[in-house]
């Protein structure tokens, strides 16, 4: 084969193994190397946005804890759906054996019931501790890990959060203040029953007519709870309902109305013992100075005390 052929076949198989050096104009090139970089940079962009959200929707804290979502209990599966829902969710952090939790716990049910707002009241005493579950809600919900604690929650980030109990009317302001309830709504959850001093409990409990007087104490979770039901039942019976927060009492006044409420006939075993041991919450029916009924603890249902309310003859 003659030199000049071989230099020929040498230089057709360079343009079949280089398609880049086959004549193709500079810019021809630069642009299908400009297409290249960025493809390569936009799939770095979607690996590291698609990081963000995995962070962002949570998770990421649980891995750092060397758990994966197999391994979640219940509560924490459940906290996770509404720590990542795209909607404006309530997250209590609490426990039930915190006094103030008990105490707040069934305004958050009442206000979420009335006003339709979602929430997730999470015990965490129902996270699994030894798998660190405790230490992962906390961390998410960037708190100190008192209870209770209430975070505002939305796709993932937290809105606000504050640590504390709060009455009805404190947490519904807050609620309103992060557009969980609109500002043209009114709390009237205890708007029904009035409060009263010890003066005032003497002078109903001496007059001839029946009065009721729902006895309370600070921070009782079923004290609120009866409350709340009380109130609800005053409004649609139109009944008068006097509530005598044991807080109003000085250290005198306490003295005498429980050690009175045996001389005006209250009685149980606990308090033939103890003066002080008097269960709440307390309903009481008074007139001329006596007891004529009581009942202590809650009062399941309407029909209840609808039945409480007749026997007094306080309902027509």
């Amino acid at each position: 084969m003659a030199k000049e052929e071989v230099i020929k076949k040498e230089e057709k198989e360079e343009q079949i193994d280089s398609p880049l050096r086959s004549g193709m104009s500079d810019n021809v090139k630069g642009a299908i190397i400009a297409v290249v970089v960025l493809l390569i940079i936009g799939f770095f962009v979607i690996l590291l946005v698609l990081g963000e959200n995995d962070n962002r929707k949570g998770g990421s804290v649980a891995e750092e804890h060397n758990l994966n979502a197999s391994d979640y209990s219940e509560a924490l599966t459940e906290f996770y759906d509404y720590f990542n829902s795209e909607d404006r969710k309530v997250i209590v952090f609490a426990s039930t054996q915190c006094g103030y939790c008990v105490a707040q716990k069934p305004y958050v049910e009442a206000i979420g019931k009335k006003y339709g707002v979602d929430y997730l009241y999470i015990d965490y005493l129902e996270l699994n501790s030894e798998n660190g579950e405790v230490d992962i809600v906390i961390e998410e919900l960037g708190i100190s890990g008192a209870t209770p604690t209430t975070v505002i929650v939305e796709d993932g980030e937290i809105i606000g959060s504050w640590e504390g109990y709060l009455d009805g009317q404190e947490y519904f302001e807050q609620l309103v203040k992060y557009d969980l309830i609109s500002e043209d709504k009114k709390y009237d959850l205890e708007d029904n029953i009035t409060d009263i001093d010890y003066e005032k409990f003497e002078e109903l409990l001496d007059d001839s007519s029946v009065s009721a007087i729902f006895i309370n104490t600070p921070y009782c979770g079923l004290c609120t709870t009866e409350k709340l039901a009380l109130n609800d039942f005053v409004a649609e019976h139109k009944v008068k309902v006097y509530e005598l927060n044991s807080s109003v009492l000085s250290e005198d006044e306490f003295k005498e109305f429980t050690e009175g409420l045996g001389k005006w006939g209250y009685t149980s075993e606990a308090y033939e013992e103890n003066t002080e041991n008097v269960e709440v919450p307390l309903l009481l029916f008074v007139k001329n100075g006596k007891i004529i009924d009581y009942t202590t603890g809650y009062v399941d249902g309407e029909t209840d005390l609808e039945d409480l309310f007749e026997d007094a003859g306080l309902l027509d």
